[in-house]
């Protein structure tokens, strides 16, 4: 997503965060799905200060936590 609003392609961002709209819709996971309309969104509409701090957003609402946060430290042994 930074890669494409970097190059000024508004219907590729828009595309991509379309796909992860659909991605995270297929797995339940809502937050990461409603982060994800709003860079749509944004990129709908062209919102070049807007887009930074939404795709921030994102990837901080979908990034892969740590081993910890999953209860699977037992497994990391």
């Amino acid at each position: 997503l930074p890669i494409e609003f970097a190059r000024g392609t508004w219907d590729g961002l828009e595309g991509l965060a379309q796909e992860v709209v659909a991605l995270a819709a297929s797995i339940g996971f809502v937050s990461c799905q409603k982060a994800a309309q709003h860079v749509a969104a944004c990129a709908q509409d062209h919102s070049a200060n807007d887009i930074p701090p939404v795709i921030a957003r994102l990837d901080r609402v979908c990034a892969m936590p740590r081993p910890t946060a999953w209860g699977a430290q037992d497994l990391m042994s």
